[in-house]
């Protein structure tokens, strides 16, 4: 996380929504983007979720298949390394309504109200998850090491 974190340092403030540091409750001032390199999958836009970190997640998402290594994609094509896994204490972006993303895949439901979410063009995954149920928050949570990012001021899709 730090690469990412010193990158946004550099950003002027005004870039950003909330200062520099993704932390709990700062909306995204980055697009996000499909992990693969390949694809060109928008998946949401700038302020269409709030960083957010989640402690009490029940379950450990599945890693993504070998060879997959996400990159942060900022200020028109500078990559910058991807935000590490750390399952204890994960920063995820958080969407609370489903119709706020670009693309995203849903998984058929697969174990106690649980759904993965995938790239919708590549179906690589799983990019995060939703819990649904009576008594569950409906809101779904991309892990923000799982995704490539991009400035809300640079135009033009990652490479």
């Amino acid at each position: 996380m730090a690469t990412i974190l010193a990158y946004l340092a550099q950003v002027p403030k005004s870039t950003l929504a909330s200062g520099p540091t993704p932390k709990d409750g700062m909306p995204t001032c980055l697009r996000v983007y499909c992990p693969n390199a390949r694809c060109k999958c928008l998946i949401l836009r700038q302020g269409d979720g709030t960083f957010v970190s989640k402690r009490d997640v029940p379950f450990d998402i599945p890693a993504l298949p070998a060879g997959t290594v996400p990159t942060a994609t900022v200020d028109n094509d500078r990559n910058v390394d991807a935000l590490p896994s750390d399952e204890a204490d994960a920063l995820y972006i958080e969407v609370r309504d489903m119709m706020h993303f670009e693309n995203i895949g849903f998984s058929k439901t697969v174990a106690d109200g649980l759904k993965f979410l995938s790239c919708a063009d590549c179906d690589l995954g799983p990019l995060g998850f939703q819990q649904i149920g009576p008594n569950v928050y409906g809101g779904c949570f991309v892990k923000a090491d799982r995704v490539r990012y991009q400035l809300v001021s640079a135009v033009t899709s990652p490479q």
